[in-house]
């Protein structure tokens, strides 16, 4: 056999599919001996086969560089053979990389952050290339952080209410072609709407001889829906309620009723509610002692700033009397006695929020609402 042909050169890309290049009339035997093909490479990254006068070149994933393919005819005695160059250019791959998990989902029961972890699939032949990400998403709907050192992204939802949105995450290698990819993580939040678990007053008591409309204390509702707004409704005809707050309908007098029972519900507006069974405490007045009126006292009470920072100033006819703190649960906070008719409260180590102060003296009793910033 004899080489009666040739063979142009050949030229491929990194990552090319197989090729298929015809060899007819590459090779020819003079005395019409029929030919064997066989074809080896000079570089394990380029393999080829041979069938039917067509070589397939192809290629293995991320190789550039160059190979030679030796192809060979014999015709069971003799044989000859042909060197062939095949080139393969680099080509940029693009930035993949992976993302796990690629949705996050929410329930209005439990909002915490969660976290995304960013794997980047770089081949090793472009490890010098410097990544960099950008991410993009509705700041209104949630915060979402991305720490591109450590691969994570932490995101945490805003809003309370339901939503579907998506974040898009976007890798730049720097270069001009091929260098980005983008990836979309899918965000949404269900609202669910959990049962209150309980009802406060705070306080539970209140003097006796009151004029109808005192005021007996407030309610709240203990329940995870913390954004929830509650209303209220109460049995009987000796109390009523005003937004969040119980006041008196009639004058009560603790030699006849001392303990008063009040079935209190509590609606969300959601759908769920609670009924609950509170005890009123009415508190036996000295009524020998001659002193100023309940109006004329409660009306020389100065309570101030509000709102209030570091301390709570009190103004009282009384030279000595007992001043109790509760937050809006119904919990004691502070309990201090003072003497004289000036005197300032500490606050500084109350969180901020609204917070009762209850001044009582020897023949009175008052409660007021305050606000700590």
């Amino acid at each position: 056999p004899v080489v009666s042909g040739s063979l142009d050169s050949l030229v491929l890309q990194e990552d090319d599919a197989p090729i298929q290049v015809s060899t007819m009339g590459l090779f020819t035997d003079p005395d019409g001996d029929p030919l064997t093909y066989a074809v080896t490479s000079s570089n394990a990254s380029v393999t080829a086969t041979w069938s039917n006068e067509i070589i397939e070149v192809s290629l293995a994933e991320d190789f550039f560089g160059a190979a030679m393919l030796s192809l060979s005819a014999t015709d069971g005695t003799e044989a000859v053979s042909y060197e062939w160059g095949v080139t393969v250019q680099a080509v940029n791959d693009a930035p993949v990389f992976s993302i796990t998990p690629n949705q996050l989902d929410w329930t209005s029961e439990d909002l915490s952050s969660k976290t995304v972890t960013i794997t980047l699939n770089h081949p090793a032949n472009e490890s010098n290339q410097k990544v960099t990400y950008s991410l993009q998403g509705d700041t209104a709907l949630t915060e979402f952080i991305l720490n591109a050192e450590r691969g994570i992204i932490k995101v945490t939802p805003l809003s309370v209410q339901a939503f579907e949105t998506e974040l898009v995450l976007t890798a730049h290698d720097g270069e001009a072609e091929n260098g980005i990819h983008t990836e979309r993580i899918t965000l949404s939040l269900v609202t669910t709407n959990a049962t209150p678990t309980g009802i406060t007053l705070s306080p539970q008591e209140v003097e006796e001889e009151q004029a109808p409309g005192t005021f007996v204390g407030i309610f709240s509702t203990l329940d995870d829906d913390v954004n929830d707004e509650h209303s209220y409704k109460i049995s009987g005809t000796t109390f009523e309620v005003r937004a969040d707050s119980l006041f008196t309908l009639e004058t009560l007098d603790f030699e006849t009723k001392s303990l008063y029972s009040l079935s209190v519900t509590s609606d969300d507006r959601h759908g769920a509610s609670i009924t609950d069974t509170l005890l009123i405490t009415v508190i036996n007045v000295d009524e020998t002692v001659l002193s100023l009126s309940k109006e004329v006292w409660e009306a020389q009470i100065k309570v101030y700033p509000q709102p209030a920072q570091k301390y709570l100033f009190l103004e009282t006819p009384a030279d000595s009397y007992q001043v109790v703190i509760h937050n809006l649960q119904g919990a004691r906070i502070a309990e201090i006695t003072f003497r004289g008719t000036h005197c300032q409260v500490p606050i500084l180590d109350l969180d901020p929020g609204v917070y009762l102060i209850s001044v009582q003296s020897q023949e009175h009793h008052l409660t007021r609402r305050f606000i700590k910033e």
